[in-house]
């Protein structure tokens, strides 16, 4: 297990915790405030058969994607962000529809910020 304290978002303290089980490698973003948690959502997961990864980026928005293996490319399937109390929130969902001929389309669901 190892912790990783993230820049402060505004007076919250954003904390990542990277874990493994048995088998199965994972990350956790926990938002505190006051030593207190407010909110925390598993970002990240590697479990032998698909491979969850994210990119945290400077505004605190946060791409999940997703892989069958390393050589896969990623895809992206959610954003989150960390809204004004400190709660992790979903942005957009995306769907993906495969076409003929392997084409890839990316399609936003709705919002909720």
């Amino acid at each position: 297990t190892s912790i990783f304290m993230l820049p402060k978002f505004k007076e919250f303290q954003p904390i990542l915790l990277a874990y493994t089980d048995s088998d199965i490698e994972g990350y956790n973003l926990v938002i505190t405030k006051n030593n207190r948690i407010v909110s925390q959502k598993t970002i990240g997961e590697m479990d032998g058969e698909t491979i969850k990864d994210f990119k945290i980026l400077n505004n605190y928005e946060i791409e999940l994607f997703e892989r069958n293996s390393s050589p896969d490319p990623r895809i992206l399937y959610s954003k989150l962000k960390i809204n004004s109390d400190g709660i992790i929130v979903e942005l957009v969902i995306y769907y993906h529809l495969l076409l003929p001929n392997q084409i890839q389309i990316l399609l936003p669901s709705f919002s909720l910020v």
